[in-house]
């Protein structure tokens, strides 16, 4: 099981193989188990359905055992699925966008595990009442006010980065010149050096929003359930692999493929049941926080692997609002996306 106690995570299904076959859930015989080595960026709410296939025992009908490692962020997942030191890597839209535009074209993106922006942007409460700002103001007017701020995010080149820039760009702002953007690593200390007063605002790691908001410190200014609305379809947690693992692991991957299948499922079925794996996975966060994290993320998981083309359009033009031309190059999506092994997981789920 995910285990939070070390960065190394093994999520050891617990399958009894000894000489004799064991018959999966799909009607598959296998000898013994099979194996995927997969780098994960963080034990993140971005990828719960990981956590539901694990809880529910999805790898394991499959004959599934995944050899987890968390490497402390996407970039350094890509970079163990490149080396060959894992072959299936768990981050984020951008960083396979970003490998792609590096030359690196044998990623494919082959699940969707998150749909739509999390984070919205929360200011000191101080700051917007002396600013006057009309928390029911049009987008336009609230987003202006983050003008002269110090805005909090994990790091440069996160997506907590590319959503401050995206807020202020988008609205007639620079935001190398028009607000600075201080990189305070993750949820303590983002929460720390808000509460110090060494930023003004952060694209907050929920719950820190919501903790700032209920301690009277901070206002959420941009919400991102209001105001990125139309972005609910762009995928944002997401599996990764190689074409040349596809030729070699085949079998594997498409074990790896219907268990998350299953779990997204389970998801659109049981929510509640979904919400209790997700929860055991956690078990180091408290109940208090896990309970206004779920609500946050419970709309945005995937419900279906299939990663979406308009989706992942917007996130391409959003890029080319935000970033200068050099890294904004186009990677279409059938180069870097590989929905045939979505396709058939579902084919597969449905069947059953």
């Amino acid at each position: 099981m995910f285990a939070l106690s070390s960065i190394k995570a093994r999520c050891v299904t617990a399958l009894a193989v000894a000489t004799t076959a064991l018959v999966t859930s799909h009607g598959a015989v296998a000898q013994q188990p099979k194996k995927l080595i997969v780098a994960q960026s963080s034990l993140s709410m971005n990828f719960v359905p990981m956590y539901i296939a694990e809880q529910a025992g999805f790898f394991r009908d499959e004959g599934l055992t995944l050899d987890i490692t968390l490497v402390g962020g996407g970039p350094k997942a890509m970079s163990a699925l490149i080396s060959g030191s894992a072959e299936l890597a768990i981050a984020v839209l951008s960083d396979g966008i970003n490998v792609h535009r590096k030359g690196l074209k044998d990623v494919k993106a082959i699940a969707a595990l998150l749909n739509g922006y999390p984070s919205g942007i929360t200011v000191n409460s101080a700051i917007v009442k002396k600013k006057g700002v009309d928390l029911n103001a049009p987008l336009a007017e609230r987003a202006a006010a983050l003008k002269g701020l110090k805005i909090g995010i994990t790091t440069p080149g996160s997506f907590s980065d590319f959503m401050a820039r995206q807020a202020v760009t988008q609205h007639g702002m620079n935001p190398d010149r028009d607000i600075e953007l201080v990189p305070v690593g993750g949820y303590d200390t983002m929460l720390a050096a808000f509460r110090a007063g060494r930023i003004d605002a952060c694209v907050c790691i929920p719950p820190a929003d919501q903790l700032l908001i209920q301690e009277g410190a901070a206002v959420d200014l941009i919400e991102a359930k209001r105001d990125f609305a139309g972005m609910r379809d762009v995928p944002v947690g997401i599996a990764y692999t190689t074409g040349t693992i596809i030729g070699k692991k085949r079998d594997e991957i498409e074990r790896f493929m219907r268990a998350i299948a299953r779990a997204e499922a389970l998801m659109a079925r049981d929510p509640t049941a979904a919400e209790r794996a997700t929860k055991a996975v956690m078990s180091k966060m408290s109940p208090e926080t896990f309970a206004m994290m779920w609500p946050v993320f419970k709309p945005l998981v995937a419900t279906d692997p299939e990663i979406s083309a308009s989706g992942y359009e917007k996130e391409l033009a959003l890029q080319k609002i935000v970033l200068p031309p050099e890294q904004s190059a186009p990677v279409q999506f059938e180069d870097l996306v590989d929905t045939s092994l979505a396709r058939a997981a579902k084919a597969a789920v449905g069947s059953k």
